[in-house]
């Protein structure tokens, strides 16, 4: 994330907005009550922890503007 972002700001400058949307879906579709923890841990770690990650270093790199989640 962080390489890809330094890549955007070298030709463009600082971001003054970003849309941080991503996610996954189970691999097979189950209530979830049936998901093992392993399925879970890959969703939150795309859906929850990725949408995260994407935020902390935009905004250590934003001098003004929004972010919008």
């Amino acid at each position: 994330m962080q390489e890809a972002l330094a890549r955007t700001i070298q030709p463009f400058g600082r971001p003054d907005f970003a849309f941080n949307i991503a996610g996954i879906e189970p691999r097979r579709a189950a209530p979830t009550t049936e998901y093992d923890d392993e399925e879970w841990d890959r969703i939150i770690d795309v859906n929850l922890r990725g949408v995260f990650l994407c935020m902390k270093h935009e905004i250590e790199r934003q001098e003004r503007g929004e972010l919008l989640r």
